[in-house]
């Protein structure tokens, strides 16, 4: 059976791109989405170990590990403990690697390693993780929103702060994150709105929305399972109003937020929005002209919603 991740062992640590998969016996029955997410931790994990970052190398390690039971795996996860100079962590991957692949090219230099850091004047003490890694019931902790190819949708509350838009909206949206790098996302998205409150005098209220959002966002690990989510957009809305022709809102739209981390791929987000642009309102149909030709409107307001990684 084809396993998803390279028999790397030792050499992995050293090598600056990720090898494509080979054929080892034992390699667990995996559907495809799970050989894409296995490979998906595996790579962050080793850019995260290339960046120094080997908590969270150890966290994307882990989740490819519970999926996979692939050996190297564990090879890596000690030597990420090893960095952070926790003996006792490394010691127990490192036996558990050669448990499991005793007959590897590297077991000499692994178990030299083991030796070493043994008899170091800290002892190294076994304790349960061995158990817990090879039953696969450890329950990793990715640091944020994992970096992939994302589906996100949100719902909030905006009120509108200048311009003569008394009413408040509910907004929709729908987006696609495409990443650039691990932390970077272009957005693309389409959203949806209605209007709520006490009806103005004018008969010319908005009564819904429809928008595009253009932008980029940007996830950056801040705790166990928290991210730090900003992001900048443009927003053209198409504002549909009672008695009146359609109107058109540029919008530049800004936000700051969390990203939490729940189960697998799945992550929320919190985020306080605001926007300002200018509003183009067409001429009344009968005699009278509109007055806000072009107006300048701003808003404010939160979001939440969900983040799906593929």
């Amino acid at each position: 059976m084809v396993t998803v991740l390279p028999a790397l062992g030792s050499a992995f640590v050293a090598q600056d791109e990720v090898e494509e998969p080979s054929v080892q016996d034992g390699a667990r029955e995996l559907t495809e989405g799970q050989k894409e997410e296995a490979r998906h931790h595996f790579i962050a994990g080793g850019k995260r170990y290339k960046e120094g970052e080997y908590q969270a190398a150890i966290d994307h390690f882990e989740l490819a590990y519970d999926i996979t039971h692939a050996p190297e795996l564990l090879y890596n996860i000690g030597r990420c403990y090893e960095e952070l100079g926790n003996k006792q962590r490394a010691v127990s991957r490192y036996e558990l690697y050669l448990q499991l692949s005793p007959d590897v090219e590297d077991a000499d230099q692994v178990r030299v390693r083991i030796d070493s850091m043994k008899t170091d004047d800290e002892p190294v003490e076994k304790n349960d993780d061995v158990v817990a890694v090879e039953s696969g019931d450890e329950d990793p902790v990715v640091r944020g929103v994992p970096p992939g190819l994302c589906l996100a949708g949100d719902v909030g509350f905006e009120a509108p702060l200048t311009g003569n838009w008394e009413r408040k909206f509910i907004p929709l949206e729908v987006a696609m994150h495409f990443p650039l790098v691990n932390w970077l996302y272009v957005i693309g998205g389409l959203g949806f709105g209605g209007f709520i409150g006490e009806e103005p005098r004018d008969p010319g209220y908005p009564t819904g929305l429809f928008s595009i959002s253009v932008g980029l966002l940007g996830s950056w690990p801040m705790a166990e399972r928290f991210s730090f989510l900003a992001r900048i957009a443009a927003v053209p809305v198409f504002l549909f109003r009672d008695r009146h022709e359609t109107a058109v809102w540029l919008q530049a739209q800004a936000g700051v937020g969390l990203g939490i981390h729940i189960a697998d791929s799945w992550s929320v987000a919190v985020r306080v929005v605001g926007g300002v642009g200018p509003v183009f309102v067409p001429k009344k149909r009968d005699v009278e002209a509109w007055d806000d030709i072009p107006g300048l409107s701003a808003t404010v307001g939160g979001r939440i919603g969900f983040i799906y990684v593929f």
